[in-house]
């Protein structure tokens, strides 16, 4: 509820304590966070932060929809500076310690190598992504 409020610090601040008291208490902990990648409002500082702070991040069932959206939106844009050009690297499937979706993977990807074209990318993401089956 945080999180989909808005109020990302908050919702990593009781991420930091469910986390103190699983080294008190151990339990299992799922969490449910609702992310859209696609959005115009989408922070990437703020996603990261929470998805460092997980031991793994489970793909929705639009998974590939959204890896495909945003390979397509890459190449129509970046065209050769497009890093699938070269051969996806498993390196970019990864965020910390945490193993993300490639879809996922290419949006961080975008933002820390190509962020003047990220927001271009991404709007045609979302075409693609809408037009999909």
């Amino acid at each position: 509820m945080l999180w989909e409020s808005g109020q990302h610090s908050a919702a990593f601040r009781l991420r930091q304590l469910w986390d103190a008291l699983q080294r008190e208490i151990p339990f299992r902990l799922y969490c449910a966070y609702p992310i859209d990648v696609l959005s115009e409002g989408f922070e990437v500082g703020a996603v990261e932060a929470i998805v460092c702070a997980h031991s793994h991040l489970l793909p929705s069932s639009s998974a590939r929809k959204l890896e495909r959206a945003v390979a397509r939106a890459m190449d129509d844009v970046l065209g050769q500076k497009n890093p699938l050009t070269f051969g996806y690297d498993a390196v970019f499937q990864s965020r910390g310690n945490t193993p993300i979706p490639v879809g996922e993977a290419l949006i961080f990807w975008l933002h820390d190598h190509s962020p003047v074209q990220a927001q271009s990318v991404l709007a045609r993401a979302r075409e693609h992504f809408q037009q999909q089956i």
